[in-house]
């Protein structure tokens, strides 16, 4: 922007202004301050989805911590501050879409638009908010990777040694950038554009993303390399890799948010570029974040599954149950039933017809004792109970 706005102007300087873009455009270009084209709307799709697939392994995560392990920890203190700030972060860069003309080409801006506070203030907090985010995500992994891998020294250790680093850097980042990118007590936001604070807070985007992706490989490789010297299934293993790759994504993430951020500082149309930034910054956070829950779907998973395989194996056991063997002995002299002799019909593979099981419980011909085996009243708590019926 090739101008500063000063502190108090008239509604008439500001109607003459509303008249000028903030950009020179290029040659038989005519500015557009309307209805221009805003690549930003496509931010909000891919973004929004991602929020809506987080939440869901957040939300799971949080069940399983409360209702299937009843216990918590460390690392999901973090998780939930890093959810916070990425939400957050989503909040702020989608109201620049849908106010501040994120994602217009500044051609396209007006001087007061580029000036006002639906720009400038999103633009301030998603600063603010990247290496606060970033902070809290990566301690959720190596808190999870000290836990999980606590047994072997080897991995306790590097996962101490990268949460110190991580907390050291990112504490720096966001103090470098609380003191550039906050404009001075008792001038407006616009006061602070082109300054040689502001300067210096973009000069810190590219070596920020540069030391996030270095992170991001070391948290990725990590666990993979802990996995390939347990002793298990090879299948297993493969399968736990196979998760454990899907942080390939925030990667990918972080390297594209390299080359956008280095765009940035090579062009004067920061409104378009910002679009982008935003939107491989918030991929890499909500990949991140369900990297994070994975382990804790997986529990869910293996819970369900297990309590299901229980009841089928229950089920299965009451249908042996019911196999009869070919009955050569004549069931009309049991002393059980006067009915079920009528009804219980015999197949030719030795199966019972279920049929006869809807009707009501028969009466019994005569009483029969209960006998209770065992070795006093504390075999009651265990399973089985020996039942002996005889006759009187």
């Amino acid at each position: 922007m090739s101008s500063i706005l000063p502190s108090q102007l008239t509604p008439e300087e500001l109607q003459l202004l509303s008249n000028y873009p903030a950009l020179q455009p290029p040659a038989g270009v005519t500015p557009n301050f309307k209805d221009a084209p805003n690549h930003g709307k496509v931010q909000i799709i891919p973004t929004s989805l991602l929020l809506c697939i987080a939440t869901i392994f957040v939300l799971n995560r949080v069940y399983m911590k409360t209702c299937i392990v009843r216990k918590y920890t460390w690392d999901d203190l973090t998780l939930s501050v890093a959810m916070t700030g990425a939400v957050a972060h989503y909040a702020a860069s989608t109201y620049g879409v849908c106010n501040g003309r994120i994602g217009v080409h500044e051609w396209n801006v007006n001087i007061p638009q580029a000036a006002s506070s639906h720009f400038l203030i999103p633009t301030y907090l998603v600063t603010i908010l990247i290496p606060f985010t970033f902070l809290f995500l990566k301690l959720t992994f190596f808190i999870v990777y000290r836990h999980v891998f606590g047994p072997m020294r080897w991995m306790r250790i590097s996962a101490n040694l990268g949460a110190v680093f991580t907390t050291l850097f990112y504490v720096i980042m966001i103090v470098c950038a609380l003191l550039y990118a906050t404009h001075r007590r008792g001038k407006p936001w616009f006061s602070h554009v082109n300054t040689r604070f502001e300067k210096l807070a973009d000069d810190l985007s590219v070596p920020q993303s540069s030391v996030n992706l270095a992170f991001d490989l070391y948290i990725l490789i990590l666990p993979i390399a802990a996995v390939t010297k347990l002793q298990m299934a090879t299948r297993r293993r493969i399968g736990i890799i196979f998760i454990l790759s899907t942080g390939l994504l925030a990667c990918a993430g972080s390297i594209l948010s390299i080359v956008y951020r280095a765009q940035i500082q090579r062009t004067n149309d920061k409104f378009w570029a910002f679009a982008s930034v935003n939107t491989v910054t918030l991929v890499e956070m909500f990949v991140g974040i369900i990297c994070a829950c994975m382990p804790a779907a997986a529990h869910t998973c293996r819970h369900h599954l297990a309590s299901y395989d229980s009841v089928k194996n229950k089920a299965r056991l009451g249908n042996e149950i019911l196999l009869l063997g070919h009955h050569k002995t004549n069931t009309a002299s049991s002393p059980f039933l006067e009915r079920g002799n009528r009804d219980a019909k015999s197949s030719s593979d030795g199966r019972v017809d279920l049929g006869a099981l809807e009707y009501p419980m028969p009466v019994l011909a005569k009483p029969p004792q209960i006998v209770i085996r065992g070795g006093g009243p504390e075999d009651l708590n265990y399973e089985p109970i020996h039942l002996t019926w005889s006759s009187p």
